[in-house]
């Protein structure tokens, strides 16, 4: 009869290792992941090794006293799995954390953890979630100077221009005397994007290149692909936005041999934006679409690209296929709380209903438009609030004379 049923051992548990067998196991495994990473392995051998590192990770969440090694090694490996775009299976993995560290007493582990969490959230464009998780880290420990990195991104992404610039010059202080030239790259990330947001390219041009220098310096893949698409951005911005596109190619091609996969989504909302600059709608409408399917439910990455395919819709005169998507952008930038992005779609939609000869809801909305811009005083830009009023000023006059000759788009 034993011979017939060989595994009854196994079945009652007679085989299996004890708990301090399996945890020694689990520790030796996160240990061993961990020297990997010190290495600073390709991202192409990383993601053959993916699996494995999640299955590890997964196991340490049943034996509570491997959680700090957990949570040191999720931290090492989070930015890189989010650069491979391994999005859902690596959320699912910080969640299986979640509960083996609430119940670990190490401030450690909680600081680790909610880090991995934040940088999460802020590859993924959900710009509130980590802002969540930065305002637990403030009350858990001192911040660190990538915390206040983050916190800077978070308040220039929500308009707060002035506080994000002096968190990012304070960043540059700090790194200059630490004589840290990571930290003074990333810095000079947060000075690109804010540039970016006020849409002065000559100071984005500047950082961009200083990004791009640094992590040459440093040999240091993020900083120069970031570099190279800072500068593209810059251009898109200047009176010669064509000249993005030969910066775009090698933003593209240095992501191709780190095989930086998830860097070469990013620029397809550059790409797009390029030609929407240039007029060229057709070409930009193309992009904006394999943008919107990169980053479907990522946060404000998908909302800019809704928002810039509905409204290259509205300029190739495809209105009714244009306002369900600028509806559906209007609605996540006021879930994501994101202000100026939000009236951005507004002023689109205003500008679709005066196209579609919709008078009275384009004049109403663009007053309401107008009301929201000013009530967020100096986070508003002048310039935008300027073109607003203008354009207020032509639906009136739509409105009021359909035969008037306004030179509008449509």
């Amino acid at each position: 009869m034993d011979n017939e049923f060989p595994y009854d051992d196994e079945l009652y548990g007679k085989n299996l290792p004890t708990l301090a067998e399996f945890e020694r196991v689990i520790r030796a495994n996160l240990q061993g992941w961990l020297n990997y990473l010190k290495g600073d392995p390709p991202l192409a051998d990383l993601k053959d090794n993916a699996k494995a590192i999640m299955e590890d990770l997964g196991h340490s969440t049943f034996i509570i006293e491997t959680t700090p090694l957990a949570t040191e090694l999720a931290a090492a490996v989070g930015e890189k799995f989010s650069r491979l775009k391994l999005w859902q299976s690596w959320h699912y993995q910080l969640l299986m954390l979640l509960n083996p560290v609430a119940e670990s007493p190490s401030g450690a582990v909680q600081e680790a953890f909610h880090e991995s969490m934040m940088r999460f959230y802020l590859y993924k464009g959900d710009l509130n979630r980590a802002n969540m998780m930065i305002n637990f880290l403030s009350t858990i420990a001192q911040p660190k100077p990538e915390i206040q990195l983050a916190e800077a991104r978070v308040a220039i992404a929500l308009a707060y221009y002035k506080d994000g610039l002096q968190m990012a010059q304070q960043m540059v202080k700090l790194a200059r005397e630490a004589r840290s030239g990571a930290l003074l790259g990333r810095a000079y990330s947060v000075l690109t994007h804010l540039s970016i947001n006020l849409s002065d390219w000559g100071n984005a041009f500047q950082y961009g290149q200083m990004v791009y220098s640094t992590g040459i310096g440093l040999g240091d893949h993020t900083l120069i692909s970031d570099g190279l698409h800072f500068i593209a951005l810059a251009y898109k911005l200047s009176p010669q936005p064509r000249l993005a596109y030969q910066y775009l190619d090698l933003a593209a091609q240095y992501s191709l041999w780190t095989e930086d996969l998830s860097h070469i989504d990013y620029l397809w909302d550059t790409w797009a934006a390029c030609h929407f600059v240039l007029g060229e709608y057709d070409e930009a409408q193309y992009f904006y679409r394999i943008s919107l399917r990169v980053f479907e439910g990522a946060g404000s990455y998908y909302a800019r690209a809704l928002h810039g395919l509905g409204t290259s819709l509205v300029l190739l005169g495809c209105y009714d296929e244009a306002e369900p998507i600028l509806d559906k952008a209007y609605y996540k930038w006021c879930e994501l709380k994101r202000p100026i992005e939000h009236l951005y779609t507004s002023h689109a939609l205003a500008e679709l209903y005066s196209c579609t000869k919709r008078h009275e809801e384009a004049t109403a909305l663009m007053e309401s438009t107008i009301s929201e811009a000013k009530a967020l005083g100096e986070r508003c830009p002048q310039g935008f609030l300027d073109l607003l009023r203008t354009d207020l000023k032509v639906y009136i006059a739509r409105r009021d004379d359909p035969n008037a000759n306004d030179n509008a788009v449509c």
